[in-house]
């Protein structure tokens, strides 16, 4: 039997997902499938891969996920010669997104460092898109039709064999443990070391749960911060906290009612079935309404797979046969207008679908663990020892058919009261402030964009109080108004009369007045940033570093204009020297955006 390896860096969990898939894929083609992260992936079993798939992501400025960087170090080495991996053959598919600049440049890095490695390619790099009309499945759906003829061409099915029809229902994943093999067994893996991750968080004490904005505005944005003591956490201005969800015990016990299971069932263990890990971070034994809460994502929104493993257990015809249309490629469209597009959670579709009867043994197949979620520092621990300050925007939406949607974490943020527990851990974030105190920085952050840049003008004005000489420091703040959201707003005003700030200008995008003063409908950042433009370009001609963050979209885009607009004035230049002048800074680390949708 042919062998294929399948390996994935993800970020978010959704290249571990392709790469699920991946391997489904494979085992219905009787091919022997190894699966895993290459967080765990012994590297030095490359060279003696005959056929190895990466999934991988890119995240931030182009940067590796977390999980793939010491695999990366390794494969940079230069002691590795044009011949070390000669007998590999190998197929990538990034996962990316065209907003950014560096749009899969994991994916492409990878597959030039394979080739010069002597690794051949069986098949073109896949470049997933999630700006697609259908997301990553349009990239991802001809991709993988065409590897699995590379495959079946170089690797026939056996004798009397064809590959498994998608309605074959795989065996689930895990084996359940409902009896204790003895009276004191645990696996209490869980602990409070000092290097604390996904798997071993800190549980730290909430000290501060404040609204920032108006009680009758309609965003909720609140500040939150975490008592660290004793717990020998560090953190740099521009790292991040990630927060380890909740879901609510309404909808936990919901959930429960539909998939017809008690919670109060206890689990003693999870046995591996296949390639999976043991999942390590679970304290066991555990009820199944605790499991629920804190480890089943069944208030996210699910991908085409679910469907799929839901038509296994519909017993009315018709439901079944839709849910195998959402799980085909020619229903990807459909499903995005149902599920997608709707931010449809896993629970709602199981109450659209009510024939579906999912075995317990199943419930750690078709719904994936909840994924922690990651928010910028908004202080520094050099003004902050014992705590972490976060700025959070409360997630809640109506979707287009008028439901009512909250996020999963800041819903569960939200609902703390002081003194209770939160589960995080800490990570280097993508935007860093300069080494040198005296680099110049221009930092641009509308709404909770600021988070970030809180953190760094509480580092330089630590620095000045050191007695450092510190460079210029601009911030650019856009909100709605005055009275509504101006986060922090007294804070960076004492920032700007202490001198911290060389330059602080907001815009407030429904202040009607300042509108019609610039002779516009409305009022934003990069308004701003050509209405100060002579100070601007003081700046930034010095060497300094230009900082973006907030949400995606046009503001990024419209932000680089104005920046490119102000060389092109104040240099003075043409608009092509303009732009290649903030090219440069974007390629020497001077001109860095981080954005989420």
């Amino acid at each position: 039997m042919a062998a294929i390896t399948v390996v994935y860096g993800s970020q978010t969990g959704t290249a571990k997902e392709v790469a699920e898939r991946v391997a489904r894929e494979a085992k219905r083609r009787h091919l022997q499938t190894k699966l895993q992260s290459l967080e765990f992936y012994d590297w030095t079993r490359l060279p003696e891969e005959s056929l190895i798939i990466f999934c991988v992501s890119t995240t931030g400025q182009g940067d590796f996920p977390d999980s793939m960087k010491n695999f990366w170090r390794l494969l940079m080495q230069k002691r590795l010669s044009t011949k070390s991996l000669s007998s590999v053959q190998f197929g990538i598919f990034g996962l990316g997104d065209t907003s950014y600049s560096r749009y899969n440049f994991v994916a492409k890095k990878l597959f030039r460092r394979l080739v010069q490695l002597g690794a051949a390619p069986i098949i073109d790099r896949g470049d997933g898109d999630d700006q697609h009309p259908i997301g990553l499945e349009g990239a991802l759906d001809p991709w993988l039709s065409k590897l699995w003829d590379v495959v079946l061409a170089l690797h026939p099915l056996p004798a009397g064999c064809s590959v498994l029809p998608s309605d074959t229902l795989p065996p689930p994943r895990f084996t359940l443990v409902t009896e204790p093999k003895s009276r004191n067994e645990s696996r209490a893996t869980h602990t409070n070391g000092e290097n604390f991750s996904e798997s071993s968080p800190y549980a730290a004490t909430l000290l501060c749960n404040e609204r920032l904005t108006a009680e009758d505005w309609e965003q909720d944005v609140r500040l939150f911060r975490l008592d660290i003591t004793n717990s020998s956490i560090e953190y740099q201005p521009g790292d991040v906290l990630y927060v380890m969800p909740e879901n609510s015990k309404e909808d936990s016990e919901k959930f429960l009612e539909r998939m017809g299971l008690s919670g109060d069932t206890i689990l003693y263990d999870l046995l591996p079935n296949d390639h999976d890990l043991h999942p390590s971070h679970i304290v066991f034994p555990i009820s199944l309404l605790d499991y629920v809460r804190r480890f089943v994502d069944f208030m996210g929104t699910m991908r085409r797979y679910f469907f799929e493993m839901l038509s296994h257990f519909a017993t009315d015809a018709m439901e079944k046969e839709r849910l195998q249309h959402f799980a085909s490629s020619e229903g990807q469209g459909d499903l995005r207008f149902y599920n997608t597009k709707e931010r449809r959670t896993a629970l709602q579709v199981l109450y659209d679908f009510p024939s579906v009867k999912i075995p317990l043994e199943y419930l750690f197949d078709f719904i994936p663990s909840i994924q922690p979620r990651a928010f910028s520092i908004s202080s520094a621990q050099s003004a902050h020892p014992t705590d972490i300050e976060i700025t959070v925007a409360i997630v809640k939406f109506k979707t287009k058919m008028g439901r009512i949607r909250r996020g999963v974490c800041t819903s569960h943020l939200s609902s703390l009261q002081k003194g209770d527990k939160v589960n995080v851990y800490v990570k280097r974030g993508l935007l860093k402030l300069p080494k040198e105190a005296q680099t110049p920085i221009i930092m641009v952050g509308p709404g909770t964009g600021l988070a970030i840049f809180r953190s760094f003008v509480q580092e330089r004005r630590q620095q000045r109080s050191r007695g450092l000489t510190v460079g210029p420091t601009a911030f650019f703040f856009g909100c709605r108004g005055r009275e509504t959201d101006y986060l922090h707003g007294e804070e960076w005003e004492e920032m700007l009369r202490e001198g911290v700030l060389s330059l602080y200008s907001v815009a407030f995008s429904r202040d009607r007045e300042e509108a019609e003063r610039m002779d516009r409908g409305r009022n934003y950042v990069q308004h701003k940033i050509r209405e100060r433009r002579e100070e601007v370009w003081k700046i930034l001609s010095q060497m300094s570093v230009i900082y973006i963050s907030g949400s995606s979209g046009r503001m990024p885009i419209d932000v680089r204009e104005a920046f490119v607009d102000v060389v092109r004035e104040c240099k003075p230049c043409t608009q092509e020297e303009a732009e290649e002048y903030i090219s440069t800074m974007d390629k020497e680390g001077r001109y860095q955006v981080e954005t989420w949708s």
